[in-house]
């Protein structure tokens, strides 16, 4: 897949998960979140999604 199509699904993909109501916390399932990184070369902020499957552990 070219790099252009990665990175506008990533955005739709992220987009997608802003929009819907953040899913409660439970232990050993996953639960997506999206977080903010420094870009590798811009050092700019991008979002980015996580899967949350243990909390204090």
């Amino acid at each position: 897949m070219p790099e252009t199509d990665l990175r506008s699904w990533n955005a739709e993909m992220i987009a997608r998960f802003l929009a819907a109501p953040p899913e409660p916390y439970a232990e050993h399932r996953p639960v997506v979140r999206v977080i903010e990184v420094p870009g590798r070369r811009s050092g700019e902020p991008r979002p980015f999604a996580v899967n949350i499957t243990l909390i204090r552990g």
